[in-house]
């Protein structure tokens, strides 16, 4: 079967309409959810955009069917080995997709346990191994951000659970091909590839120079996770994140949802600390 590369606006129109008709399930389950109680609502609200997004993927990537965005824009999935993933490297992709993040961080902190309880590592060791878990822990949204920057530069792999599953996409029409925003994707992911290596760098050195865990964690919690600067007009989410006012809304102007626990954030819920130091 002849194939062809499928362009990066490709895939993100693609990703973009499929993100716009899984909110819109999550409105209807959300709509549902409330009808049982706000004490159940509650319970649940945190779980309804996994919960939307695996229903929509088992319903269709996991079937073998493409989904609306897919659809849209001409492109179906493609393994590593040039052919139709099958259902176990869907089922791996759509855990990953939906559950990686607090995957990550549930592996991440009970490695820390195991360390830290191990009687066979140096203490040396314990608190060097410690220290790179925390580190990889702390700053998990720029290497994701990292990550989106070599996806704008080399147009491949659009998400985490893609690179790790090794589903591609492709065009079975080369006419459909979208080239024209390509050059300035890739200079955008350039530009964005030298921000997120320069975070980290920063941030690595500022651990480094840290003596106390306490005094670097207690630092570390003055500073906003979108920009990596001290924070500036201090504002909070419903869901208890903190930001600087400009980034927070800047970010929301893209998707609106809290960029460190996802949770669904409306603009004109965000609170300004006005007394917060």
């Amino acid at each position: 079967m002849q194939v062809y590369p499928a362009g990066v606006t490709n895939i993100i129109q693609s990703i973009q309409r499929d993100d716009l008709f899984i909110e819109e399930l999550q409105e209807y389950l959300t709509t549902t959810a409330k009808c049982l109680g706000q004490k159940n609502y509650n319970r649940l609200r945190k779980y309804l955009p996994h919960l939307t997004s695996a229903w929509y993927y088992s319903l269709t990537s996991l079937s073998n069917l493409l989904t609306l965005g897919e659809e849209y824009a001409g492109i179906i999935r493609f393994g590593s080995d040039n052919s139709i993933p099958s259902k176990y490297l869907h089922l791996l992709w759509l855990v990953l997709y939906v559950g990686g993040e607090p995957l990550f961080e549930r592996i991440t902190k009970k490695l820390e346990e195991h360390i830290s309880n191990s009687t066979e590592i140096r203490n040396e060791a314990k608190s060097e191994i410690t220290r790179i878990l925390r580190f990889f822990r702390t700053n998990k949204d720029l290497f994701v951000r990292f990550h989106y920057s070599l996806f704008y530069i080399q147009g491949k792999y659009h998400s985490i659970s893609n690179r790790i599953s090794g589903i591609k996409y492709v065009l079975l029409r080369q006419w459909m091909q979208d080239n024209a925003a390509t050059s300035s994707i890739k200079f955008l992911g350039y530009i964005s590839l030298i921000y997120v290596m320069y975070s980290l760098i920063k941030n690595y050195i500022y651990q480094e120079s840290t003596k106390e865990n306490i005094v670097y964690s207690s630092e570390l919690s003055k500073v906003c996770v979108l920009c990596v600067e001290r924070r500036t007009n201090t504002c909070a989410t419903l869901c208890g994140h903190l930001f600087c006012w400009h980034c927070i809304h800047d970010s929301l102007k893209y998707q609106q949802s809290c960029p460190v626990c996802r949770e669904p954030v409306n603009p004109s819920r965000i609170v300004f600390l006005q007394n917060y130091t």
